[in-house]
């Protein structure tokens, strides 16, 4: 798989307006797998093209969420707000949870404690199957919980917030042109039957033709609807 150089920069960026305005708890942290604090209000511009272990694209966010001083007594979530998505869905696995979006909106994911000074990987990803860009806000919430089942969960603060800006440009990739001669024809039909039958190697990001995600006889039966153009 091809890697598109990343590029990895920060600069202040305003809270999407429904996040909270301002962070009134600092007893959580955005940092990075080597445990740096992100600052508030910090954008990431994400554009390494890597495969997750299903062997879908994706590009990750390399976050994590840090306890700094909240004990295991404050419950804490991760807000997040989509601006843009051209394709393909946002996958964020916190705390357990994995939630998955493929739309413009906000979102949140489950309520869960770390212990103090533990991370825990957000497992924040764009997982593209064309070219183009992604924008989400994440901020963190706090709370308190009392009850056990089912646990009652009241708004206690929230953390920093951090944009992520991800970027897949790689125009040289044809939807269809799986053989990678430049021409989608039926030569391309034969080596995706191929590879699904697992005896031929194709160009994978052209092999979604029909952009679910998964590359099986459906995509077969859209390129050979797409060569007859229909």
């Amino acid at each position: 798989m091809k890697k598109i150089t990343m590029l990895f920069t920060l600069m202040a960026s305003v809270a999407i307006t429904t996040l909270a305005a301002t962070q009134d708890d600092t007893n959580f942290a955005f940092v990075d797998a080597d445990g740096n604090e992100v600052v508030d209000g910090t954008t990431l511009n994400l554009s390494t093209l890597e495969q997750n272990v299903d062997g879908a694209d994706m590009i990750a966010s390399g976050l994590w969420v840090k306890n700094l001083s909240g004990g295991t007594s404050t419950y804490l979530r991760v807000n997040y707000t989509i601006t843009q998505i051209d394709n393909g869905t946002f996958q964020i696995c916190f705390p357990t949870t994995c939630n998955t979006q493929s739309a413009v909106g906000a979102y949140s994911t489950s309520q869960g404690s770390l212990l103090t000074d533990a991370t825990s990987d957000l497992q924040a990803e764009w997982l593209p199957i064309a070219e183009g860009e992604g924008v989400v806000t994440l901020q963190i919430e706090t709370f308190t919980k009392t009850g056990t089942f089912p646990p009652k969960y009241t708004h206690k603060g929230y953390g920093p917030t951090v944009t992520l800006h991800f970027n897949r440009a790689d125009s040289s990739i044809a939807i269809g042109d799986v053989n990678g001669d430049g021409i989608i024809d039926i030569n391309d039909v034969t080596a995706l039957i191929g590879a699904i039958l697992g005896n031929t190697t194709i160009i994978e990001d052209a092999a979604d033709v029909n952009g679910d995600g998964i590359t099986d006889i459906n995509d077969v039966t859209a390129l050979i609807g797409a060569i007859l153009g229909k």
